[in-house]
């Protein structure tokens, strides 16, 4: 049987860079495991209808440029942003009313957050965002390596990652199913999330990103030009050329949704 993932695409894939994005996704998917591997793309920005949890095993919440502090009450939000929120409740619902002795076969989605995913599934779950200190230029860009609690090691196999990173906002609090797995200061323990029951994990940096999707998304952040040579990273973070870890990260995801 193939193994099912369902992206949910955050950003509308007919823009600048979306297709790039969903090829670089769909590449390193394929090549994250043997054996038969469907894809489908789903945007719900351009209108598409969501995902059923229970045909996937995996179903990958994206990055995306809509700012979820820039309109923070429901009635503001777009309605592809409102309802991806209550896709996001309405399917950690399910899990919770399968408990963990259904058959694996009736088993929901396990659920990545990447970036903008990774802030959606945390407000969906009743936590808090705030915004990239300016002391830090309001926005992180380049290589940066996150260490990892016990926890997050064991899930791991390893003390510590490099991963890509292109955000203004953080999240401040992962609300009540969320578990911090990287360590280090308050302001970096919420970059990887990870729950059991409901089985989600979260990044907020982008392990799907290559150096050349980070220049281009790089451009977009900063209204520069996304052919540039000379970015510069970010106070305490490598440059956007810099060896990273995302084809590692994303084998272990791929693996834990086959789990």
């Amino acid at each position: 049987m193939a193994f099912r993932v369902a992206i949910l695409a955050n950003f509308d894939p007919d823009e600048p860079g979306g297709s790039e994005m969903l090829s670089r996704i769909t590449t390193l998917l394929r090549c994250s495991r043997t054996g038969a591997t469907e894809i489908t793309v789903h945007a719900a920005i351009r209108g598409d209808a969501f995902p059923d949890p229970s045909e996937y095993e995996l179903v990958i919440l994206t990055g995306g440029p809509f700012n979820l502090l820039k309109h923070t009450e429901d009635n503001v939000r777009p309605e592809w942003v409102r309802r991806t929120l209550c896709w996001i409740q309405e399917t950690v619902k399910m899990h919770d009313a399968s408990g963990p002795s259904e058959p694996r076969s009736k088993k929901k989605a396990k659920l990545l957050g990447i970036c903008w995913g990774h802030q959606a599934i945390s407000l969906a779950l009743g936590g808090r965002l705030g915004q990239v200190p300016q002391e830090r230029g309001g926005q992180l860009i380049g290589v940066e390596t996150v260490p990892l609690t016990s926890q997050g090691a064991a899930f791991f196999k390893t003390k510590s990652f490099d991963i890509q990173k292109n955000h203004a906002l953080v999240v401040t609090n992962p609300g009540p199913y969320l578990t911090p797995i990287a360590s280090g200061s308050s302001s970096s323990q919420n970059e990887v999330l990870l729950s059991h029951s409901p089985p989600i994990l979260t990044f907020q940096g982008h392990p799907e990103m290559d150096a050349a999707l980070a220049r281009l998304f790089a451009g977009f952040a900063t209204g520069g030009a996304s052919d540039r040579a000379d970015w510069i990273p970010s106070e305490g973070l490598k440059g956007i050329d810099d060896v990273h870890d995302g084809e590692a990260i994303l084998k272990r995801v791929v693996a834990w949704a086959g789990e």
